[in-house]
């Protein structure tokens, strides 16, 4: 199991998905506001249950160092040097 340095460090590691539960208006659920990404920039919804297999997959991944498609804003961001949303929420959830 990462530590929290690790987690800190980590390029993948965000707290949303754990903590955090995101509804559009009609109903679609997805990983957190701004986490989309189809090449065409379309929200990717993930299975409405918090704790169904695909949703859990999906944090293994992230708590393991691996980069998901629904993700693709955050790192896109990260890419051009501009602090995104996953390091905005995950510097304020560990000095929380």
């Amino acid at each position: 199991m990462p530590t929290l340095e690790e987690l800190k460090a980590s390029p993948t590691f965000c707290p949303l998905p754990f903590i955090h539960d995101f509804r559009h208006l009609d109903g679609r659920k997805r990983i957190c506001c701004i986490g989309y990404s189809d090449e065409n920039g379309n929200s990717l919804p993930i299975d409405d249950d918090m704790m169904s297999e695909s949703t859990r997959e999906l944090r293994r991944k992230i708590f393991n160092g691996e980069k998901i498609q629904n993700c693709q804003t955050c790192y896109k961001q990260e890419a051009l040097g501009i602090k995104s949303y996953r390091q905005s929420q995950l510097e304020e959830w560990v000095n929380f």
